[in-house]
This record gives C-alpha cells, structure tokens and sequence, in this order.
C-alpha cells in the first residue's frame, strides 16, 4: 500500500501544480471506471494470485467493506474539493485524496478481490455530508472539508486500528499500511485547519 502513498509533499506539490495549470482530473463518474473489471481480470475470473479470499473471516470481510465504502467516499470529497475548493491547498489537497484513495481502492481489490470494491457506495451520513458540502463555496467549502476529512480519516483510521491483528495476514498487513497512512493525511489536514 506504501508504493500508493510515495510522498505526500511531492504529491501535494504536482497537484498544486496541476490546479495552478488549470488541469483537472477525469469527473467523479470515472472514480468507478478505474476498477472496471478489465483492469481486473485475475480477480474477476476468481485468480487472485493467493488464497486470499479462502482466508478471510467474516470479520475481515466486513472492514473491507467498510474500508470500500471509506475510500470512495474520500475519493469522491476529494474531487469536490478539487473543484469547489477556494484555495490552492484544499484544491490540491483534494486532489491528492482523489487520487490517492482510488490507487488505495485499487490495492483493496487486489487484496480482497474485485467484488469487494465492486458494490462499494457512501453510507448515508457521508452521502448527506457530500450534498452539504456540493452546495458550499469560498472559505465556508473550506472549512467544512477540512473538519471533515479530518473526522473521516481519525474513522477509518480506528478500524484500521482494530484490523492491524486481523485473522487475515492480508488484511492485517494492508491495515497497517492504511494507519500509518490515515495518521500522516489526518496531520496534514489539521496543518491546513490553522489556515482557517
């Protein structure tokens, strides 16, 4: 998991980049066609290259499922504040949980298999929060994003918690990768809230 989370103050800067360019990543509606099942053919037809999904418990199962949910809905918050953000770092802090959450996504489905990630949604809190947030602007958008992608990473980063001594070595080991994760991307957002 480390390989998609390479350096966060590179990342940071080439979607600064990015956004001062004027460059835009794919819509919302394509978050989903980066895991469409071409791309995973191997799990899809049931070679996963492990014994991975013969060892999950019911357990594992259900904070994959939460973990699904948790990283399309950052990805999906992410590019609404890449476009609705009113300052370069919220946009191009956005913009990194867009495309780190959905490499993160990716990793998942190679992990648990495609039908994992397959009927992942937002629950209905986090759904409410993306309607609240869509009609949001300026510094208020701001704001807002940024107490809330603290709150959803400090979430996904309890369950992470809870995982790291999981039945599954699988699981165990990406929960570990997505602590130690969620922890870094938690501090940036909260070096960020000073600006507000």
């Amino acid at each position: 998991m480390n390989r998609h989370f390479a350096c966060a103050a590179g990342t940071l800067a080439v979607a600064l980049t990015a956004v001062a360019c004027g460059e835009s990543p794919t819509s919302p509606s394509r978050i989903n066609s980066a895991f469409a099942p071409n791309t995973l053919n191997r799990t899809v037809t049931g070679d996963t290259g492990s014994t991975a999904n013969a060892e999950f418990t019911a357990a594992d199962s259900s904070y994959v499922a939460y973990e699904a949910s948790a990283n399309l809905t950052l990805a999906e918050i992410g590019y609404l504040a890449h476009k609705n953000g009113d300052s370069l770092q919220v946009k191009g802090f956005g913009f990194q949980l867009w495309q780190d959450f959905r490499a993160a996504q990716e990793d998942l489905s190679n992990t648990a298999g495609a039908s994992a990630i397959r009927n992942a949604t937002m629950n209905m809190a986090d759904l409410a929060t993306f309607n609240s947030l869509r009609r949001l602007s300026g510094s208020q958008f701001d704001k807002e994003f940024v107490r809330w992608v603290i709150d959803e990473l400090a979430a996904q980063r309890v369950q992470a918690r809870a995982f790291r001594t999981g039945q599954s070595a699988l699981v165990q080991a990406h929960a570990q990768g997505l602590d130690n994760e969620t922890s870094r991307y938690i501090n940036m957002a909260r070096d960020m809230e000073t600006y507000f």
